[in-house]
């Protein structure tokens, strides 16, 4: 067995560790998601019943909540938010995982240039444009609705050197070109096993 197939076998091993962890993570995100909506009146009146705001401070993070404004319906609101928004990324990681295991198995195998390689790749190049933009727009979606359904106000990130931002409290959402990239890459690395499942069906016929 050579190095490229022990390599393969570990990494496949790797995913498998790392799809069970985003599982269990999200298992109990949809967990405390429910249990917040379920209980969300008595959380909402006994944060009403402290009156005024309260602060939160984590030296990197500094945020203003007035909590005299929250109100059953909006904590609701929003942790459903926080459970679709948790799904639908879990999923996408959990997808790209499965069809980077079904490439790993084919090259932990020895048949790196399998058939259905550059169809596997091409998914996964997909699902990583999808992705840009997918996760991205969630993760406003749910801080918006975090903004609005508690209260949150004067939010404010500490730098690196030390000086304060403020991240405004609007409808942020950007796509990140990088991903972008990374996704082209992926498509012409399909190409480039289309080409080497060619050859290798020419290699295999001159056998």
């Amino acid at each position: 067995m050579d190095r490229m197939e022990k390599t393969a076998k570990v990494l496949n091993k790797v995913l498998t560790v790392l799809k069970i962890i985003l599982i269990v993570a999200c298992g109990l995100t949809v967990v405390v998601s429910l249990a917040l909506i379920i209980w969300a009146k008595p959380i909402t009146t006994a944060a009403a019943a402290s009156g005024g705001t309260t602060t939160f401070n984590s030296g990197i993070m500094h945020a203003t909540f007035n909590t005299a404004n929250m109100s059953a319906g909006n904590l609701q609101l929003l942790m459903l938010m926080v459970l679709i928004a948790t799904l639908v990324i879990v999923a996408l990681f959990v997808i790209a995982i499965m069809l980077l295991q079904r490439l790993l198995k084919d090259i932990g195998d020895g048949h790196p240039f399998a058939p259905e390689a550059p169809g596997l790749i091409r998914r996964l190049a997909i699902l990583i444009f999808v992705g840009s933009v997918v996760v991205p727009l969630v993760s406003s979606l749910v801080e918006w609705f975090s903004f609005r359904a508690i209260g949150i106000q004067n939010v404010v990130a500490t730098t690196a050197n030390g000086t304060t931002i403020n991240m405004g409290t609007g409808f942020n959402f950007s796509i990140n070109l990088t991903t972008i990239v990374i996704g082209f890459i992926v498509l012409l690395l399909a190409y480039v096993f289309e080409y080497g499942v060619h050859l290798q069906n020419q290699a295999d016929e001159t056998l």
